[in-house]
């Protein structure tokens, strides 16, 4: 009897095509756009040499440790540019160092009357680079001004090496494994959406349980089959299809459109099945509690899982910060930011500690709302006893 119960709820759910529809067709088409729209991101944010002009006149002659630092972050042109190069730097008169940035050939200029002046038409990225970058070596340059104040003028002969090598005493320990990539989360976020969406599927299998939300429902009940065989029956089938369903939706983004998850297949497998039953759990949990009609909860649950993708960062990373740094109980209660995190951390990080502490949050999440849907259906079905007898 309970191998039929599977057998016909498998079929219903295989016949269900706007259920289908949105739980995979639809974030594929979803994932197509964000990629389209996305993919030029980490490319634009390669940093490139600031193209800059220095005033080559007497004053600038008199510089020696500002020439020093100028000359050890130049390069002569593009093809020359180096990791430890920031500038490309041309030596030109006044004249032409402000024709240069009246054509916008370079983002700045600088020249030297006494002190250092650095000269640009407009404000954005590349002169803030060139104005924090003159700032530090105006700071360096005092520095050896001063030691040479201090020792009468004699200087020892490797305190411009010294001064403009930075030296790192920090030891890097870092946490991080892969490459950083900006639109990881929104396509990660997706597949914490699709979890959710698995809510849906939860509301209509209580349509057929619930004894106040449908005629089948009370057949059901009389039938002779204990409810706790028919909830697990239809709890087992929707959690399988669910979560085959956002494994495909995985998979189409991992290979068809090539979005790295990293090489800890076991552990992104199972994130992903984790989500989809606390995902569906939620809807058998909600639906349950609600009277209204089945469009309505379908509407409400979908409703909830935009709004938790929204705050997990899937339209923006800003939001999904904003909500960390002033909302964080939210963003440790979001299901959606609780899955994007996870997939991310797999990802991103060796020390897997936080990863397992957002896996044990929604695993709770699943069993509080099992339990919730059970206590739930046996209170309404003891209740609809005692109204029978009645």
């Amino acid at each position: 009897m309970f191998s039929q119960m599977i057998k016909y709820r498998f079929l219903c759910q295989l016949r269900s095509k706007e259920s289908i529809f949105w739980l995979l067709f639809f974030p594929m088409i979803l994932s197509v756009m964000f990629y389209a729209g996305l993919r030029d991101v980490t490319s634009g944010e390669k940093f490139e040499a600031v193209d800059i002009a220095v005033v080559d006149d007497a004053e600038f002659e008199k510089e020696k440790v500002m020439a020093s630092i100028i000359e050890n972050v130049s390069a002569d042109n593009k093809e020359s540019v180096g990791s430890d190069k920031i500038f490309v730097t041309q030596y030109v008169s006044k004249e032409e160092a402000e024709k240069l940035l009246d054509d916008s050939k370079v983002s700045a200029y600088i020249y030297f009357n006494g002190e250092c002046n650095v000269v640009f038409k407009k404000n954005g990225t590349e002169q803030t680079i060139v104005k924090k970058f003159f700032d530090i070596a105006i700071q360096k340059e005092k520095l050896f001004t001063e030691v040479a104040k201090e020792n009468d003028g004699n200087v020892p002969q490797n305190l411009l090496e010294t001064i403009n090598d930075s030296t790192s005493y920090i030891k890097d320990v870092s946490n991080k494994r892969g490459k950083a990539d900006t639109v990881l989360q929104n396509f990660y976020s997706i597949l914490g959406m699709v979890c959710m969406y698995g809510a849906a599927t939860g509301c209509i299998a209580m349509n057929y349980l619930q004894t106040n939300q449908s005629a089948l429902a009370k057949r059901n009940t009389v039938a002779p089959v204990s409810k706790m065989k028919q909830l697990l029956s239809y709890f087992l089938v929707d959690m399988l299809m669910n979560d085959v369903i956002v494994l495909l939706v995985l998979a189409f983004i991992r290979f068809a459109l090539g979005i790295d998850f990293g090489n800890r297949t076991g552990l992104i497998i199972f994130t992903t099945i984790v989500g989809g039953t606390m995902g569906l759990s939620f809807g058998y949990f909600f639906a349950s509690i609600t009277k209204k009609s089945v469009e309505f909860k379908n509407n409400m649950v979908i409703g909830i899982s935009m709004i938790c993708s929204f705050l997990a960062g899937m339209m923006s990373n800003e939001v999904q910060y904003f909500v960390k740094q002033h909302a964080y109980i939210i963003d440790r209660i979001n299901p959606v930011n609780l899955i994007t995190e996870s997939y991310y951390k797999l990802y991103y990080y060796t020390d897997l500690s936080k990863y397992y502490e957002n896996i044990i949050i929604l695993i709770i999440m699943t069993v509080l709302f099992a339990i919730g849907t059970i206590t739930v259906l046996t209170v309404q079905d003891k209740k609809m006893m005692r109204e029978s007898r009645g």
